[in-house]
């Protein structure tokens, strides 16, 4: 019984790691995308606007800021979670998820870890509720929990990050002097602090 256990919590923690691999690739999608739209809306708006030092030092910093924290949300924290450094789903937590793609699965799953709990804390009991365990590990064996994320379907989102990359691509052969003068005085403002 306890290689069917440890099967189905292999199978279970295969599908974890697809999930943060899947999260991780995701996010990485979302933040390119936000941080090139606000590189976009940033140099278009000092290009325009042509606003004083003090409001470009603000702008220059918050940009950095707000990419940084996209970065460590959408990027650092599924990834360090995708190489377990991080928190991870709890095997309740994944079973809920894959019962929620499985119709088939849905309590069966939670029940076995929950029913190995059980046995685990009342061993007089255990060998009644070991084979019930075993025969609910059957019945999921040939269940694939890892179909249930498909990271395929990241493809989609990439149009958020082709949006302001071909605006960007846009404005450069169309107005070129739009985007030099913009991200020059991005650029200088990163030679100012940071030399």
């Amino acid at each position: 019984m306890s290689s069917n256990y440890d099967l189905l919590v292999s199978k279970i923690n295969e599908f974890t790691q697809k999930f943060y691999l899947n999260k991780l690739l995701r996010g990485t999608i979302y933040a390119i995308s936000c941080i090139l739209g606000l590189f976009l809306l940033l140099f278009l708006f000092t290009y325009y606007s042509n606003p004083g030092i003090g409001l470009k030092t603000v702008l220059f910093f918050s940009y950095l800021c707000v990419s940084a924290l996209l970065i460590c949300y959408w990027v650092v924290i599924p990834g360090l979670s995708y190489l377990s450094l991080g928190k991870k789903l709890t095997l309740d937590e994944a079973a809920k998820l894959i019962g929620n793609h499985f119709f088939n699965v849905k309590d069966k799953l939670l029940n076995t870890l929950q029913l190995k709990a059980l046995a685990d804390k009342s061993p007089e009991n255990s060998l009644l509720i070991l084979a019930g365990i075993d025969q609910k590990i059957m019945e999921l064996k040939p269940v694939p929990f890892t179909q249930a994320i498909r990271l395929a379907e990241n493809k989609k989102y990439i149009k958020y990050f082709l949006l302001p990359l071909s605006i960007i691509i846009f404005i450069g052969i169309i107005a070129p002097a739009v985007l030099k003068e913009g991200t020059t005085v991005l650029f200088n403002m990163i030679r100012k602090y940071f030399r």
